[in-house]
């Protein structure tokens, strides 16, 4: 099995220039807010995709800052293919095999 992670997007200090400030400039938050909807915009392209392609979200109890996919049946080279055939780039995503073990820990 091949599990795949989608970033969506981290806690406020890891994404805009706030740390050890007193004073921000709202045009910051403009702008962040822009590249955030982006991303997310393509974000929900990339997952449009997947879901198309049988891949399945794993259930989200409490997910933060990602979205987590799997498909069985399918080898992390295959995976690697069918990902690059749809056009997502794979700098984007974190790829894994899962070995039986790990399958079975990820069903508890």
């Amino acid at each position: 099995m091949i599990s795949l992670s989608i970033y969506l997007y981290g806690k406020p200090n890891w994404e805009l220039p706030i740390e050890g400030i007193n004073h921000l400039d709202p045009i910051i938050i403009r702008e962040h807010g822009k590249e955030l909807q982006a991303r997310l915009n393509h974000i929900a392209d990339v997952v449009e995709k997947l879901q198309l392609e049988g891949w399945q979200l794993s259930e989200c109890y409490g997910a933060i800052y990602n979205l987590d996919f799997y498909k069985e049946e399918i080898t992390l080279k295959q995976a690697r293919q069918e990902l690059k055939d749809l056009g997502i780039d794979l700098r984007s995503i974190y790829l894994e095999e899962l070995d039986e073990f790990e399958e079975e820990l990820e069903q508890f």
